[in-house]
């Protein structure tokens, strides 16, 4: 009886250890400057994301603009990303080129019961 007790009692206390923190995943978007040629926009774009997945996760959760308190900071990891380039013509007719750069991120959410 005292062994069923005890592990009832332990596994109810892992489950809530286990529970303490959740991963969770986010996709933005970050649009550079316009700029005047498709291969500068792609590498402006490509530039930016090399230095996003340099970020520690303090620095990651500024710059994503993570507005939740139980953020895991430390844990901010930029999962994935991709850069399209976007082509428009400007009010005089011109053609402009703007990079998109598509993240994927995750982080641990201490204290989440999800």
């Amino acid at each position: 009886m005292k062994k069923l007790i005890l592990m009832t009692a332990l596994t109810l206390s892992l489950q809530s250890f286990a529970a303490s923190a959740t991963q969770i995943s986010g996709n933005t978007d970050i649009y550079t400057g316009v700029t005047e040629s498709r291969a500068e926009a792609y590498e402006t774009g490509v530039n930016i994301l090399q230095q996003l997945k340099l970020l520690t996760g303090n620095q990651a959760y500024k710059k994503l603009n993570i507005v939740n308190t139980s953020t895991v900071r430390s844990s901010i990891r930029i999962n994935d990303g991709r850069v399209y380039v976007d082509e428009f013509a400007d009010a005089t007719g011109s053609l402009k080129y703007q990079a998109k750069v598509k993240l994927n991120y995750s982080y641990k959410e201490a204290g989440s019961n999800r």
